[in-house]
């Protein structure tokens, strides 16, 4: 019975001590995507004109972009405010990670 008590203990301190490792983790997780998402962001902004309207940043593009954009438009101006880029950027990368 002792014995049990003991191996009962351990199980339970075992868990929590993952657990609190488990907790940590996300942290550097977050700060990693973070950086990945800042990546694709600067490289679809490189397709762009950056202006400043209002106060807010801007991206412009006009005729057809570079092969490899990621939002693909052809044949007129297009502006895009830098959240809704951003915004479009992550929402590209969930669909394009969502179906493999």
């Amino acid at each position: 019975m002792v014995r049990t008590r003991i191996v009962g203990s351990m199980l339970i301190a075992a868990g929590a001590f993952l657990s609190a490792a488990g907790a940590a983790e996300p942290a550097s997780t977050i700060a990693s995507a973070n950086s990945v998402d800042e990546k694709y962001f600067q490289r679809e902004a490189e397709n762009y004109q950056k202006f400043q309207d209002e106060g807010q940043t801007v991206y412009c593009t006009s005729a057809k972009t570079a092969d490899d954009a990621l939002i693909p438009h052809i044949g007129y101006v297009r502006c895009i405010s830098e959240s809704n880029l951003r915004r479009a950027v992550r929402d590209w990368r969930r669909d394009r990670f969502a179906y493999r």
